[in-house]
Formats: structure tokens, sequence, C-alpha cells
């Protein structure tokens, strides 16, 4: 870890010193994660209140914002992202509406390398914060983890790897920026301890891992 550390440390001295550009970036982002733990425990919900059609979790939208700074061939790039999504489903006579919602956050740090105006390569590490709560018309069958709720108890440690198109608007340094991404889960997080309100004869795993692969359309307004 010190190793990795003083890698990342030494490759943002080198580029601050040799800066030349600096700015912000804005965007929406598209994601489908993967989290097998969790994807069993809805399966499980689905099952306890025989809903018509299984609750998932398997896309998202969101925000995302970053700083940039750097040369024209390489960048450091810090910043964060919220993603929504909300699924429902009823049993068969609709006495019981269930309903799951999930928040994820990413704050991250990498760098990007542009081999010439229009391409973009890049890795960053993220630390992955996942929250969710289930919710039914009846109030049974559902608990509560604790008083103390915090949204960042189910983070987890992830590397991301994105390479993409940019595109410039105007000779200023503002660019629009379509980036597919692919998330990899390093460390798991604890999705009951992360909820709101979970399924309380739920006895199988709660640990998870997260992957997920998404795209991005960021706007980068640089100065040059």
């Amino acid at each position: 870890m010190k190793t990795i550390l003083f890698f990342v440390f030494t490759i943002a001295c080198t580029i601050l010193n040799y800066g030349q550009s600096n700015g912000l970036t804005l965007g929406i982002q598209y994601n489908q994660p993967t989290r097998s733990g969790y994807d069993d425990y809805l399966n499980e919900v689905s099952t306890y209140y025989n809903l018509t059609k299984p609750l998932v979790a398997d896309q998202s939208y969101g925000f995302t914002i970053s700083y940039v700074m750097g040369t024209e061939k390489s960048e450091l790039e810090a910043g964060c992202s919220l993603n929504f999504f909300n699924n429902d489903g009823t049993n068969a006579d609709a006495t019981e509406a269930v309903k799951v919602k999930n928040t994820d956050i990413d704050i991250f740090f990498g760098g990007n390398y542009l081999p010439n105006r229009y391409l973009v390569l890049g890795g960053q590490l993220v630390i992955h914060s996942s929250s969710n709560d289930l919710e039914n018309t009846s109030e049974i069958g559902i608990s509560a983890p604790d008083d103390d709720f915090n949204i960042f108890k189910g983070y987890s440690v992830v590397f991301r790897a994105q390479a993409g198109v940019n595109i410039p608007i105007t000779d200023k340094g503002m660019s629009c920026r379509i980036l597919p991404y692919y998330d990899l889960g390093i460390t798991k997080y604890d999705f009951i301890k992360s909820s709101k309100h979970f399924l309380t004869s739920y006895d199988g795993s709660p640990k998870t891992n997260y992957n997920a692969w998404g795209v991005k359309l960021q706007f980068v307004f640089k100065k040059l």
C-alpha cells in the first residue's frame, strides 16, 4: 500500500509541476451494477412477499462532477458521482406492495492519458458507497439494523478503467467526452448495515462485491 501511495504521489507531483491547464467536468451517467450477494437477497425478498415479478437493482442513472488538472497529454482527475434507482412489485392480489430504493455514491481519484485530442484512456481508484431501503405497505417482516444510519457504512474499494472519445467544442478548452467504463470491486461491503430497513428473516451472507459497467457523458471546461 505504501508503494502504491508513493507511486500515485509521484505522478501527481509530476503533473502538477508541469501542469498547463485545469478545469471542471460536469456530466450524466448510466450504470449497470452486478452485486451477487445483494441480488440473492432481493430474490429472497421477492419470494417472501410472493411478488409477481422479482425485485432487481441492475441499473441506475445519475450525475458526475470532477476537477481535472494537467497537460495536453495527461491529467489528474478527482471528483464524485451520485446514482439512483428504485424498483417495486406487488403480489398477485395486489394486497402487498414492496419497493426497494438504491443510492450509490462514488468518490474517485485517478489519471487520464490523451494520446491525441480525440482519445481518452484512464484509470481511477474509487471509494464506492451503497445504501438501500426496503419499503412495504403492511410494514410486516422488515426492521432497521440500528438507529445510527449512515450512508457511508456500505463502502467498498473499486478500480475503474475507462476509455472513450474527446470531442473538442471550442478552441478555449471546452469539449464533450463519451466514456464507457468498467468497475472492478476489490473489497466487499455489508448491504444489511447500509440499509434503512431490511428483510428480518434473511439469514444469508450480508456481504457482496460490487462490479459494474457504464458510460459517462461529460462536458469539460478547461482553462488553457
